[in-house]
């Protein structure tokens, strides 16, 4: 409608009227001064063309967006490759046509130039996002159905272990796989093993929405027009972060590099990451949606609060700083959330541990910190991280905060019900928090072997579960 209303003010202003007196109309960034800091730097054009003479299997050559550096970077460094190697498993129930299957996918993917990309380390003067002319993904079949239930569960889940080791080579899309195992005659499952580069969480419904659409027996030619990522390249490249920068610096004045944890490093690891599921109860998950209400805050509200407490608590610090991924679909950028392929955005969050305010004003200012922060995504962490001048080598955050809140596929009328079975997502930082929200919130901690054994995971576990159900209670989880 041409409008803009951020989860900000969403948070400050909650209702109606008053979101209608602070909605703001859509603005386009300005060149403003030649020297302002900018999200996105151009390739040099005449460089651009060469490569793309030179190398016509491309059909364009762009800089990484700040997202898809950051992840670059922080891919590169991982110790284990395995990391950002992403993999649903959805369960197919009825009337499956495999053939249709495979070409709806190939549809899908000729669609959304995103889902062609390549990254290059080293083919011009920055890495960047290369996008092939022509691909063609095939749908391994893989027939379980002569096997015992217990075999056929087995079988499946070795293989989705192969498929994850695999990895990829980020210079040679397509960066996923596609694995069509059959249980029954009317039963399958959908192995989608794929880089993290390549698509976020938010793609993954606008993607199998298609795939299912098509398969039903949808027409390509009535489908929208695929967005392509030129809107949001020429909005980074046009933004002046200058007034981002300042806010970031006021807000995380003071703050040092991560802080060294109460747990010794094991030696002698080789280098993985272990997925750890934490068990909350179903009384506590409705307990704490309904403590989340009365405070006026939301539920990832609290999930962050308690996940501070337990940083702090086994840090020893007075504050929590970690980062916190949200969906970078705010921007002000036509059909940004029909885009398929990597928006999401890391920002620092950072959390008074200290028991100084009383707990209701305490997670208002964390909700209201980390709506503020929506309004500054556009800042690429590391610069953030300059503009603290944090000491080489020492990194700002070790811990990640997940929400996994994206949309869930519409489900179109068709032969096949679709469901999520089983999902790995393991970000390359040495301990995140992954959230997966229902009426009683999925947790899962993903930790690095080489950094937290299994008994320190076990311990950081423990005392999350006890911070939430403390808030669930209605007590304040800083107190012990």
């Amino acid at each position: 409608a041409g409008w803009t209303i951020r989860s900000a003010d969403v948070v400050a202003h909650p209702s109606v009227a008053r979101l209608a007196a602070v909605a703001r109309p859509v603005s386009t960034p300005t060149d403003g001064h030649a020297d302002a800091p900018r999200a996105l730097r151009p390739l040099d054009a005449q460089q651009r063309m060469q490569f793309l003479a030179d190398q016509p299997q491309w059909a364009d050559v762009q800089p990484l967006t700040p997202a898809q550096q950051g992840l670059f970077v922080h891919w590169l460094l991982a110790r284990d490759k395995r990391a950002y190697v992403d993999q649903l498993v959805y369960r197919l129930d009825g009337a499956l046509d495999a053939q249709a299957l495979e070409a709806a996918w190939n549809t899908v993917v000729a669609r959304h130039a995103g889902l062609r990309a390549g990254f290059l380390r080293s083919a011009l003067s920055q890495p960047v996002h290369a996008t092939a002319r022509a691909l063609t993904v095939a749908l391994e079949r893989l027939d379980l159905s002569t096997l015992a239930p217990e075999a056929q569960d087995s079988a499946w889940r070795q293989r989705c272990r192969h498929e994850v080791a695999a990895g990829f080579d980020l210079a040679r899309p397509p960066l996923m796989r596609l694995l069509l195992v059959r249980l029954a005659p009317e039963r399958h499952l959908l192995v989608w093993t794929h880089h993290h580069l390549l698509l976020d969480g938010w793609s993954l419904a606008l993607v199998l929405d298609e795939v299912l659409a098509l398969h039903a027996g949808a027409d390509a030619a009535t489908l929208p027009p695929a967005p392509d990522d030129t809107a949001l390249r020429t909005h980074l490249a046009a933004a002046d972060l200058q007034v981002g920068l300042d806010w970031w610096r006021q807000t995380l004045a003071g703050t040092g590099p991560a802080p060294a944890w109460t747990f010794p490093s094991p030696a002698g690891v080789a280098p993985a990451y272990r997925e750890v599921d934490l068990s909350l109860p179903e009384a506590t998950g409705r307990a704490l949606l309904a403590r989340a209400t009365a405070l006026g805050v939301t539920p990832t509200t609290m999930l962050q609060a308690a996940w501070a407490v337990t940083l702090a608590q086994h840090t020893g610090r007075g504050d929590a700083v970690f980062g916190v991924v949200s969906s970078g679909r705010e921007l002000a950028v036509p059909r940004l959330a029909a885009l398929v392929g990597l928006c999401v955005v890391t920002q620092p969050l950072r959390v008074p541990a200290a028991a100084d305010t009383p707990l209701a004003d305490w997670l208002r200012g964390v909700q209201r910190q980390a709506a503020e922060a929506r309004a500054h995504e556009t800042v690429p962490l590391p610069q953030i991280v300059r503009e603290l001048g944090l000491p080489p080598g020492r990194p700002l955050l070790d811990t990640l905060f997940v929400m996994s809140n994206y949309p869930a596929p519409a489900l179109p009328p068709g032969p096949v019900a679709l469901s999520l079975l089983a999902l790995r997502t393991v970000p390359a930082y040495p301990l995140s928090l992954v959230v997966l929200p229902g009426e009683t919130p999925r947790l899962r901690l993903v930790h690095d072997l080489q950094q937290f054994d299994i008994d320190a995971a076990a311990a950081i576990g423990a005392t999350l579960t006890q911070a939430l159900q403390r808030l669930a209670d209605g007590q304040d989880p800083r107190h012990r």
